[in-house]
C-alpha cells in the first residue's frame, strides 16, 4: 500500500510539473486573446492541483 501511494505521488508530481510548465510557457509566449488566456490559466490551475495532490499522497504514503 505504501508503494502505491508513493508511486501515485510520483506520477501526479510529474504530470503537475509538466502541466504547470506547459501552461506557463504558453501564457508567456502564445497568449493572443482571451481564449488562450483562459486555457492557459485552466491548465495552470490543474497543474497546481496535481502537485498539491501529489504532496498529499506522498505524506499519506509516509504515514502508512
Amino acid at each position: 500500500m505504501k508503494k502505491l501511494f508513493l508511486g501515485l505521488s510520483f506520477l501526479l508530481g510529474i504530470v503537475g510539473i509538466l502541466l504547470t510548465s506547459f501552461s506557463l510557457y504558453s501564457l508567456f509566449f502564445y497568449t493572443k486573446d482571451g481564449v488562450d488566456l483562459f486555457y492557459g490559466c485552466f491548465i495552470l490551475f490543474w497543474g497546481i492541483v496535481s502537485i498539491a495532490c501529489s504532496f498529499v499522497f506522498f505524506k499519506s504514503g509516509q504515514r502508512i
